[in-house]
């Protein structure tokens, strides 16, 4: 498996590298599929199922972002396509605006900056209300108007670092007595250089950190940008922080119910 650079909080690694084998769990296929011979679109679609299932007023969308991410999703919705819900909520003129309902532990670096781009650029009044909130969904979530945390005292933010796995199985199927050889054509002598046969060289290990800290120079600018000066910089070393400690240290505005974080961006409509 080759690595893959994350922005994820530790304990969800493990569901991050089994994606691929999951099933859909996060939605009713037949009822979207009622809402598209309904006449409406695919995104329409999707977003008026989120809305009913979420939302307590229907005029502000509560967008779910769960569960570990990457860029085409697996059994939960992927960076491209909740951009392409958020782009179609900006021109639908049923929504006075958007909540991202946020409890993930991050995901994948790759794709997550479309996500943060839809956020920032969405012309609606949207806040971001988590329970949990942990590195890839700090980035994609930080460009919000307002971040709500749930008035729980489990409620948690943070982990704004950058991190990548390397397994080298090598010794492991030896010891199974399996023999194996990596063959390249003459032509392709840098071809997977990096993999979990061959040891790993200093100019692999130099690449992969290299890789991991431009990154996580990437991450903190969005933050950055998206917090607008309120981020301190005990914020961006990777550490998880409760509600109380994440207001603190700018990651976050206020505690509230999601009732109250929709009746906010109702209110910030209002303004506009």
């Amino acid at each position: 498996m080759q690595p893959i650079i994350a922005h994820i909080e530790h304990s969800y690694i493990p569901a991050l590298m089994s994606l691929a084998t999951q099933q859909p769990t996060w939605s009713d296929p037949l009822r979207v599929a009622g809402l598209v011979l309904q006449g409406l679109t695919r995104e329409q679609s999707w977003n008026q199922y989120f809305t009913e299932v979420y939302s307590p007023n229907q005029k502000v969308l509560v967008l779910p972002i769960q569960g570990p991410l990457s860029r085409g999703g697996y059994y939960t919705p992927g960076y491209e396509f909740l951009a392409s819900l958020l782009n179609s909520a900006a021109q639908d003129e049923r929504y006075a605006g958007v909540v991202l309902k946020t409890n993930t532990g991050g995901g994948a670096a790759d794709g997550a900056p479309i996500l943060a781009q839809a956020v920032e650029n969405f012309p609606k009044p949207i806040v971001n209300w988590t329970n949990f909130c942990a590195s890839a969904g700090v980035l994609v979530t930080c460009q919000a108007d307002e971040t709500w945390l749930e008035d729980s005292s489990t409620a948690q933010m943070g982990s704004i670092g950058t991190i990548m796995y390397y397994q080298n199985i090598a010794e492991s199927l030896k010891q199974q007595g399996i023999d194996w050889e990596i063959i390249r054509a003459k032509k392709s002598p840098d071809k997977a250089r990096v993999n979990a046969l061959e040891e790993l060289t200093d100019e692999g290990r130099a690449e992969l950190q290299a890789a991991v800290d431009a990154a996580q120079r990437e991450f903190e600018g969005i933050v950055k940008r998206g917090r607008q000066g309120k981020v301190k910089s005990e914020a961006l070393t990777g550490k998880m922080f409760f509600a109380k400690q994440a207001i603190e240290v700018g990651l976050a505005d206020r505690t509230g119910t999601l009732t109250q974080a929709v009746n906010r961006v109702l209110a910030l409509a209002q303004k506009k």
